[in-house]
């Protein structure tokens, strides 16, 4: 089972001490125990913290440059959606990733249709947090397996097969293995290896992919897949 979801464009990687956070939850307890991991997983790191919108926004004035963005959904001051939303006006190049308590679907959902770059619950072990924001440092996108493999009941599609669901939306064969390796978390090198095909017809294949879920990046592919309760077979 691949935990990853999806990946976009890779960005260059950094060394560990020039990576520059910023933690926002208003549990003292929990805001110092993420620290400490991540200064497990990166060296030389700096932690920013802030508590709620107004020392976010601080924060945000403050410091220009920054790698990451970790976002609790339940502040004092502000619904965590709302405030993703703010934030992605203001600093669209920031890569947020939600890092919460519930699990909800139509939670993890809507944060990716806001721009979320990923969705880790707090619940989830060290080793698949490390993943998870190795995938977003390099430009990809990380959702909880259960967004995935557990589509809503009352979806339409949940009972049908990717083939026939998709294939509703003009996505053929070659379009469909591609969109499974896309959620998969393949890049298109990766996918075009697998696939013996080449690079400018993967590209081809996910224009096509957007065109057909009327989307514009792969945030929004993986938010739609799960939208639709699409599920893909493992292999």
């Amino acid at each position: 089972m691949h935990h990853l979801a999806t990946t976009s464009l890779l960005r260059t990687p950094k060394s560990h001490a020039a990576l520059k956070f910023v933690i926002v939850d208003d549990h003292p307890l929990f805001r110092q125990g993420l620290v400490g991991l991540l200064e497990q997983l990166y060296p030389g790191i700096t932690c920013l913290e802030a508590t709620d919108q107004a020392s976010l926004m601080a924060v945000l004035a403050q410091h220009a440059t920054l790698d990451l963005l970790l976002l609790d959904l339940q502040l004092p001051d502000m619904d965590g959606l709302s405030l993703l939303q703010q934030i992605r006006n203001i600093r669209k190049e920031l890569p947020v990733a939600i890092v919460s308590a519930s699990e909800a679907r139509d939670k993890v959902l809507s944060a990716m249709r806001l721009g979320a770059m990923g969705f880790i619950p707090k619940s989830c072990p060290v080793p698949i947090l490390g993943n998870a924001l190795h995938l977003i440092l390099n430009g990809g996108v990380y959702l909880p397996p259960s967004v995935m493999l557990d589509p809503a009941p009352s979806c339409e599609a949940s009972a049908e097969t990717p083939e026939l669901a998709l294939g509703r939306l003009g996505l053929t064969s070659r379009p469909l293995q591609v969109l499974k390796l896309v959620v998969r978390g393949d890049s298109n090198k990766q996918i075009a290896r697998e696939l013996d095909i080449s690079e400018n017809t993967v590209k081809a294949h996910i224009a096509a992919i957007f065109r057909a879920l009327d989307v514009d990046n792969r945030v929004q592919v993986v938010a739609a897949v799960g939208r639709l309760g699409i599920r893909f077979p493992d292999g």
